[in-house]
């Protein structure tokens, strides 16, 4: 059972010390915490390596997924925008090609039905983005 309750100084997490401990780790953030003297009082902070490298590597490789999805979108954005715009022209030059016309017209819409569904996945992609970037949480 725990004797006191201190606040991480990192984190502000409220952690649970038991008395006769000279140092703990928050189970929070990694901090190692030194106690000097009584509970409470100068407490001195050092970071446990690993959980910094962990950290570390966590972020560099949320901004690793940041420029893939980036590139990602923009060429899916780009292909999608072409396969509308094609059938687009061959609904509209359907008209001027009699029976030729009726084929192209399928195609055309298929066209810019299969546009309109990557754009709404392109949607909801982003809206994880979205989600990721105001929650800090990653999907």
């Amino acid at each position: 059972m725990p004797d006191v309750y201190i606040r991480c100084p990192s984190c502000g997490a409220e952690l649970d010390y038991q008395q006769g401990r000279d140092s703990f780790y928050c189970r929070h953030c990694g901090t190692k915490i030194i106690l000097k003297d009584a509970v409470g009082e100068n407490v001195v902070r050092e970071m446990d390596e690993a959980g910094l490298r962990e950290r570390e590597e966590r972020k560099k490789a949320k901004e690793q997924r940041k420029k893939k999805w980036k590139k990602f979108s923009l060429v899916f954005l780009l292909v999608t925008v072409i396969v509308l715009t094609a059938g687009a022209v061959l609904l509209v030059l359907s008209d001027s090609f009699g029976d030729a016309g009726i084929a192209m017209a399928v195609i055309g819409s298929l066209l810019i039905v299969t546009g309109a569904f990557s754009l709404f996945a392109l949607a909801f992609c982003f809206l994880g983005w979205i989600r990721e970037m105001i929650t800090g949480q990653d999907s």
